[in-house]
């Protein structure tokens, strides 16, 4: 195992945070919330030219052809700033399945306008759906609304599915940024995936919420540093006092407990089985995400209390961030979750 990144995957992260800080302001995330498109189109255009959404698409398909260990700081980036688009479904998901099925006229179509931008693939949580009426069925689904395409699953078979050939019922998120909305689709109306894994879609899924979800943590944790250095209270920075100190050491050590893991999941799920059993890789998943979501979960917390009630008024940049954790956090299997799944593995 590699416990480094390259000089390339280094520069295109920085680069791509440098995109971000200027194009990506907490006022772009808030108005993203009263929006009707339900995401920024200005900048996904930005993240198509920079490359980001070509990532995962081969290269014969108009893509860079690199893998979940090029793309995993890139998902952190776009946490830690809150990006109001579907990057996680789009480029940690779907994508990557579109590139994994053998339907080759599929993949020749979707895959290029992909990489592009100029279409925006989501994904559902494998396993989740429900039966409809007739022979439909009902899945839950991020950005449905504002997809071109859907990667859902069916008895344990993955289909793509048309915007047109699917109905919405859109859901109030407790992050306006990350629109919900219950998908109705029938099979018969859906184009399947041969040799697309289900498995290897949801391992994907919970990577990317994982990746963000750290970078998320780091943010509150950042900016609340800052905060409790200029804040005064009987006359000195509230920052000085022993219990601030604590509460904000500890968020930094699951932090460091969280990145590494994750880190390490990314280039698990890059191996094949040949080198790494689907189980194995399942442990290295399990273990980013729980510990992931822990961090966010205790990054949100802590750092709210170090911000005071004030933190969760709207008016607050905090609360933005604070509602994409507890999302982050519960999406693709929380913590809990993760840790049942895990002890099974070891047989524990």
């Amino acid at each position: 195992m590699k416990f480094s990144f390259g000089s390339d995957q280094l520069a295109l992260a920085e680069t791509l945070a440098e995109v971000l800080a200027k194009r990506c302001p907490p006022e772009l995330v808030r108005a993203v919330w009263q929006s009707e498109s339900g995401y920024s189109e200005e900048l996904w255009e930005a993240l198509g030219e920079l490359g980001v959404l070509a990532v995962a698409v081969p290269e014969a398909y108009g893509g860079l052809g690199m893998n979940q260990v090029d793309l995993v700081k890139l998902l952190e980036e776009s946490g830690r700033a809150a990006a109001p688009v579907p990057l996680l479904e789009h480029a940690g998901v779907g994508v990557p399945a579109l590139a994994e099925t053998t339907a080759t006229e599929l993949a020749e179509h979707w895959l290029p306008l992909a990489a592009a931008g100029e279409v925006i693939v989501t994904a559902a949580v494998p396993g989740s759906e429900h039966q409809g009426d007739g022979n439909t069925v009902v899945s839950l689904v991020s950005y449905a609304a504002q997809a071109d395409l859907a990667i859902l699953s069916c008895q344990g078979e993955l289909f793509a599915v048309e915007q047109q050939n699917y109905q919405v019922q859109e859901l109030e998120s407790v992050d306006g940024s990350r629109r919900l909305g219950w998908v109705e689709w029938s099979p018969q109306d859906a184009f399947g995936l041969p040799g697309a894994s289900s498995e290897s879609v949801f391992e994907r899924g919970v990577l990317a919420a994982a990746a963000q979800s750290i970078g998320v943590a780091d943010h509150l944790l950042e900016t609340t540093v800052a905060y409790v250095k200029e804040r005064e209270q009987f006359g000195k920075p509230v920052g000085s006092y022993q219990a601030v100190k604590h509460h904000l050491a500890d968020v930094a050590k699951a932090m460091g407990f969280a990145r590494p893991s994750v880190y390490a999941a990314a280039w698990a799920v890059s191996q094949d089985t040949e080198k790494l059993t689907q189980q194995e890789q399942q442990k290295f998943v399990s273990a980013a995400k729980s510990l992931a979501s822990d961090a966010a979960d205790l990054a949100a917390r802590k750092c709210l209390q170090c911000h005071g009630a004030i933190g969760y008024t709207y008016e607050s940049d905090l609360h933005l961030w604070l509602k994409r954790a507890w999302s982050l956090s519960a999406s693709w299997g929380d913590a809990h979750w993760h840790r049942r799944r895990l002890a099974g593995l070891l047989g524990i």
